[in-house]
């Protein structure tokens, strides 16, 4: 069994959350450690390039904000709640 179903199963059976939101929130969590990564990454390059700490500070401020909303708009973009990203049928 594939651990996507166990998973899906286990949180159905004893957490009573449906496989279809199990599965938002395996995408949420992965997206939000995928996003968490990118801006330690972005953050260690800044930090390594940039000498001025005014300068530094702007930098992983931008860094900050662009993989926060990149993020936001990820999972806001799979919960349906920008219509317009989200296709129909």
């Amino acid at each position: 069994m594939p651990w996507k179903t166990r998973l899906y199963s286990f949180a159905e059976r004893y957490l009573g959350i449906p496989a279809d939101t199990a599965d938002k929130l395996v995408w949420t969590i992965a997206v939000v450690v995928l996003a968490v990564l990118v801006r330690r990454a972005g953050v260690w390059i800044v930090s390594r390039r940039v000498d001025e700490p005014e300068r530094r500070y702007l930098a992983v401020k931008s860094v900050s904000s662009i993989v926060g909303f990149v993020a936001l708009a990820l999972v806001s973009a799979m919960y349906g709640v920008l219509g317009g990203l989200k296709e129909t049928a």
